[in-house]
């Protein structure tokens, strides 16, 4: 049975042996455990890769990022992000060509260490409509509380122009694991204890209802 899949956990639970394949190429044969780390470990080493040196990106490029970074509240750039504080993530970009600002669409992806798809945010499921675009300026995603428990988590972005949700993109700018996100454990719950690491938090309460 040959099972292929970007979830590494099911790849580590379900198969004996893994083939990592690049550009339709095998670049690793081994066990599934080392096949894993392989691919993890240069997934990883392809989202530090600064992005305006990356040569792996894919569409029309009208629009082309050319720096993502974090930043605080208080306009600081940080390398590591803690679970429960407010960031802004910020996409320096440069136009070459007109678009249809009413068109344009940004969706952003993230994953974990398992290469498991953790969220989305995206401009169409936001109801997000642009007024205008300038030759040089920057997209910035604001997140009020972060819920991401501790671990590395790779961001991936789709930059396109489609006229509504349900009709087909053309991709202006896309790279997958464009960034790397470095989350610590945080005090999210402002209890005085740091929250457990991996995965995804939900804000909730828990209640006793008697009778």
């Amino acid at each position: 049975v040959l099972f292929v899949s970007h979830n590494m956990a099911a790849v580590r639970s379900l198969c004996t042996k893994g083939i990592v394949l690049e550009h339709g190429k095998v670049v690793f044969n081994s066990d599934a455990e080392s096949a894993v780390n392989y691919y993890l470990e240069n997934a990883y080493k392809t989202a530090i890769v600064p992005v305006i040196e990356r040569e792996d990106r894919k569409g029309n490029r009208k629009l082309q990022v050319n720096d993502i970074y974090v930043e605080t509240k208080e306009g600081i750039r940080v390398g590591e992000l803690h679970s429960g504080e407010e960031y802004f993530i910020s996409f320096d970009y440069t136009k070459s060509k007109e678009i249809d600002p009413r068109k344009l669409t940004i969706v952003v992806q993230f994953k974990n260490e398992n290469d498991e798809l953790v969220t989305t945010i995206a401009t169409d499921e936001l109801g997000t409509v642009f007024s205008e675009i300038a030759e040089l300026g920057k997209i910035q995603i604001h997140i009020p509380k972060l819920q991401f428990r501790e671990g590395n988590y790779s961001l991936t972005y789709m930059i396109s122009e489609k006229l509504a949700f349900n009709t087909p993109h053309e991709v202006v700018d896309y790279l997958a694991d464009a960034f790397v996100m470095p989350v610590i454990r945080g005090d999210y719950w402002k209890s005085g204890i740091l929250n457990r690491p991996k995965g995804f938090i939900q804000d909730a309460s828990i209640l006793i209802v008697n009778g």
